[in-house]
C-alpha cells in the first residue's frame, strides 16, 4: 500500500537546503525534495513527500525552520502520453 503522497508546499521565509526533512512533535513525517523562493522575498515553494497522516495536519515543518503554511495535495492521475494497450 502507499504509505506516502506527493504534496505542494509554501512557507514563509529562505527556502531550506533539500533534500530537508519534514518533522512534526518531534517525529520525522516526511521530506521536502525541491524548494525555491517565491518572487517579492515573501517566502518559499515547494515540493514534499509526506506521510498520509500528517497531509492534513497544521504543525509540520522544516527541521530547524518555520511552520509550513500551507499543504496542497496534487491530483492522483495517469500520466499523459503513449496509451498502456499498444495496438497493431
Amino acid at each position: 500500500s502507499v504509505r506516502r503522497r506527493l504534496v505542494r508546499v509554501t512557507a514563509s521565509g529562505v527556502p531550506p537546503v533539500t533534500p530537508s526533512d519534514l518533522v512534526r512533535g518531534g517525529e520525522r513525517c516526511g521530506v521536502v525534495t525541491t524548494a525555491a523562493p517565491l518572487p517579492g522575498g515573501s517566502g518559499w515553494i515547494g515540493l514534499a513527500v509526506l506521510r498520509h497522516e500528517c497531509v492534513e495536519a497544521r504543525d509540520v515543518s522544516p527541521a530547524g525552520g518555520s511552520a509550513i503554511e500551507l499543504i496542497e495535495k496534487l491530483p492522483l492521475a495517469r500520466p499523459h502520453g503513449r496509451p498502456w494497450a499498444i495496438e497493431d
